[in-house]
């Protein structure tokens, strides 16, 4: 006796459907999996290397006294400026941030700093932006007391935004407690004395030459 089965094809188109359905299925899982493994290794490759684009910028300081160009040294009352000019040498624009994690200055000192506008004494950081290819210039204005003389040391901690590990160091000073003597309380100057009197002074020409006696 033989057992006979007849599928109907009906069955088989059916089979095949999902056989199809499966094999879609299973593609669509695969391609998720593999941008999912893209996007991790995107990532981790970005911040693996982004690292090299970090600390593009420098900055250079010019301090002056009163306005003018000088070493923060002066007598009380003196209004000192340090001036940070940041430069960024990227192609894409920065933030620097600045941290003052030492303020030692004497009573009725003010160390402020100068951005766009000056803020209060008592800020200690400041967040600024540089655009590609250009300078951004702040300012610490040390205002001093008027009566005291004093010195004042404010250190500075200085990183781009997201590289907080890539940072640089900056102390500045200023002092009122070292004599100072500036061109503009020195008297007039007068000619020289010894010159003048050296060009005026009567020279002894014969006293300091033989006599000649005349020889028939």
């Amino acid at each position: 006796m033989s057992l006979k089965i007849r599928c109907n094809p009906r069955h088989h188109r059916l089979l095949h459907n999902f056989m199809i359905f499966i094999l879609l299925e299973l593609l669509s899982i695969f391609a998720i999996k593999l941008y999912s493994y893209e996007s991790i290794f995107t990532s981790t490759y970005f911040k693996l290397f982004s690292g090299s684009v970090a600390n593009l910028f420098h900055f250079k300081i010019a301090t002056n006294v009163n306005g003018t160009p000088d070493i923060m040294k002066g007598v009380p009352g003196d209004l000192f400026a340090a001036t940070i000019t940041f430069s960024n040498s990227g192609a894409s624009p920065i933030e620097v941030f600045i941290d003052r994690y030492k303020n030692d200055i004497p009573a009725y000192w003010g160390v402020c700093y100068c951005y766009i506008q000056c803020h209060n004494i008592h800020q200690d950081t400041l967040t600024i932006e540089v655009q590609p290819f250009s300078s951004t210039n702040v300012t610490l204005q040390f205002k001093t007391d008027s009566v005291n003389p004093g010195v004042a040391n404010d250190s500075f901690k200085i990183y781009q935004i997201g590289f907080a590990g890539i940072s640089q160091t900056l102390n500045l000073t200023a002092t009122t407690a070292i004599p100072v003597i500036r061109s503009s309380n020195l008297p007039p100057k007068v000619l020289t004395s010894k010159i003048c009197r050296s060009l005026f002074k009567p020279i002894k020409i014969a006293s300091s030459l033989p006599l000649l006696r005349r020889v028939v």
